[in-house]
Order: C-alpha cells, then structure tokens, then sequence
C-alpha cells in the first residue's frame, strides 16, 4: 500500500519569526532544513505533531510548511533553483513546494486567501482533499473557499461549516507530551500569570484585555504579551488609528496599561516553562467563544502542571471536572475571589493542577486525537 502524502502549511505569528531570527543570527545563514530543525524542536504551535503523529503509523508520508517565514522559504527555494519576485514570493514558492511533493491531502492553515487556495488547488493534480481550519469560530465559508473537509475544535463552528455544504471532523487541541522532557520541573516562580495575545480589533479580544487589566490592579499578575500599541511608530500609529476609528476608547487606554506592565511575548518552549513555573495561570477564551469552550491553553496549561484558572463555558466539562481538575469563573469578581483562595490554599490548588493534568495526559494528548484522526484520513482516502 503506497503511503498517504499529506503537505501542512501554516502561518506563524510574525513575532514569533522575528524575535527567533534576532536572538539566533546565525540560524538566517543555515540550511532550509537546520532551519526545520530548529524551528520544530521549539514545540510552537502544532510544531511538527502532525507529522511525528502520523508518520509513527508508517502509513503517512507529511511535509510541514511554514509559508510565511519569509527566510526560510527563500532559502528553500535557492536550494531548489525557484524564480520569484518580491510581490508574490510566498505563493510561488508555495506552488514550487506542492508541485514538488505532490501530495494527496493539502491541510491549508493559515492566512492564505481563498483565491490563492483555489489557484493552487487547480494548478496541483495530484490533490485529493484540502481541509481547513476554523479554530477561532469565525464561520466564514467564503474564506475556506477550495476546501473539502472543515476541522475545528467547536462543534457548533463544524454545524455551521456542514451547513454550507462542508464535510466536517471535530479535531480538538490537546497536549504533546514530549514537551515534559524538553521543560524543567523546579520551584514555582509566578503565583499567577497571564500568557496570551490581546487583539482588541474585530472584538477578538476585547473582553480578555479588560479582564486582565481590572486584575492587575487587585492581584499581581506576571504578564507575557506582545506589545499593543508600541509594535514600532508605523505599526503603533496604525493600531490606535484603527482603534480611534472604532470609537474603542477603553480598548486604548487598557492597551496602553497593559503594554506598560507586561513582559515581552514568549512562545514555544520559553511559554510552556513559564506556564510549569506558575502557581496558577489565567484562560480566557475570545470575544467569539460566548458559550463554547476549547482553546489551546486549556491543554497547554494542564499538560504542564499548572493550576488552570478559565472561563467558564457550558461544554467545559466535556474536557474537565471544574473545581476538581480546574478552576473556573463566570465574573471578574469570582475570578478574583478564586485566585485569592487558590494562592491561600496551596494543598487544594496543588491537588487540583496534578488532578488536571493527569486528566490531560490520560485522555487529552496527541496521541489520543491522532490515533483517532488518522483512521479518519485512511477512510476518506479509500
């Protein structure tokens, strides 16, 4: 039996490219694949899970793409002799790289646009299926254009995709154990820590920046966020422009505060050893996400052995015993009474945190999700 192709790219978050590239200058000079390498051993992300996951089955053959690491592509495409010019490098390489592997099932993730997807789709016979990814419940199917099989981690968002003609399959995030091995387990350094984005824009998440804010003035939270406001003068002046034009008034005035106390943003490794570090670490799902639950920091934040404390959603105990394996909060007030009896408490927030995290890795790993995905492949496949 020939191996199933699968090619994944991804779009990284730009700060995470550029803050790798600047501390290790030598690694822009490095082969396409030393820069792999080095990339994937960082666990950021779905890293190369996919493919680790896959590939142990010895029926999948898969390709990880990063189609937006402009250096890595470029290098990718002078080891391969690709023309391109400075407009459309990203999609040309892109073609180069699926007319190269020619694989069966392309697994779109990312920003690349709906006409790109269908162009690319044309110009590469040997695809079979392209699925998308919709993890963030935007249901926007005009979007996926080019796309034959949706995944996401809410089922409401696959209700909406088969609705507008999609096949579906719930593919949850979960946690990579191996990650264990690659972090140190010592003296709690953070009674509470908060690790995430804040993108007010769109209403994503506006609900979250003032959650964080109003807590900060009650509770000391260790902070790790990219910057808001102060992203460089033209990228500061086009975000508070947009938010003036907006009329998000409070949005600015929490985006500033929050850019004045945080940490510089961490990912990768770095993130999931702060999160190992922290007493109790804070989730709040996006603005989007007013009833569903199922964001990637519940299984991070577990997976390490931290207390999670998170919104509560009405799905929660799909995943987790609340109040047994974590902690969860309806208000700001109860979130701020809870971290207080946690902190206070030290034996039931310990027991809790080895409670959660046992729950995710019985039950909410790679493994787990993959053995399961992967039979879901083959029988499409057939």
């Amino acid at each position: 039996m020939n191996k199933i192709k699968l090619i994944k790219t991804s779009s990284y978050y730009k700060y995470y490219i550029v803050n790798l590239y600047q501390a290790e200058k030598k690694l822009k000079d490095a082969s396409y694949d030393e820069q792999y390498k080095r990339i994937m051993s960082d666990c950021y992300g779905w890293s190369d899970f996919w493919k680790s996951h896959l590939e142990a089955t010895d029926n999948f053959e898969v390709r990880e793409i990063i189609f937006n690491n402009e250096i890595m592509q470029k290098q990718w495409a002078k080891e391969h002799n690709i023309s391109y010019n400075k407009s459309n490098w990203q999609e040309v390489i892109l073609e180069a790289q699926l007319a190269e592997y020619k694989p069966d099932i392309w697994f779109s993730h990312g920003d690349i646009s709906s006409q790109s997807r269908l162009r690319l789709r044309k110009n590469t016979p040997s695809l079979k299926y392209v699925l998308g990814y919709d993890g963030t419940g935007k249901h926007q199917s005009e979007f996926f254009l080019g796309c034959d099989i949706m995944l996401s981690c809410f089922h409401h968002t696959l209700d909406y995709y088969k609705e507008h003609g999609y096949k579906v399959y719930f593919l949850p995030y979960a946690f990579e154990k191996k990650i264990l091995n690659k972090i140190k387990q010592r003296e709690l350094k953070y009674d509470v820590s908060f690790v995430g984005s804040f993108y007010p824009f769109k209403g994503l998440h506006s609900q979250r920046l003032k959650l964080i804010t109003d807590l900060t003035k009650k509770v000391h939270i260790d902070i790790w966020s990219p910057s808001i406001l102060r992203k460089g003068l033209v990228n500061s002046l086009w975000s508070l422009s947009k938010l003036v034009r907006n009329g998000q008034w409070k949005d600015i005035y929490y985006s500033s505060y929050i850019d004045n106390i945080s940490n510089n943003s961490i990912y990768g490794l770095d993130m999931y050893q702060v999160l190992a570090d922290s007493k109790i670490t804070i989730n709040t799902h996006g603005d989007l996400q007013l009833k569903k639950g199922g964001n990637m920091r519940l299984f991070e934040a577990t997976g390490t052995g931290t207390c999670l404390l998170t919104d509560w959603k009405e799905n929660i105990s799909d995943f987790f015993e609340p109040e047994k394996e974590i902690v969860t909060y309806k208000s700001f007030d109860e979130c701020l009474e809870k971290i207080k009896y946690l902190l206070s408490h030290e034996d039931e927030r310990k027991a809790i945190a080895a409670a959660g995290q046992q729950r995710t890795l019985t039950e909410h790993s790679y493994d787990n999700v993959f053995s399961q995905f992967l039979c879901y492949l083959e029988e499409v496949m057939k």
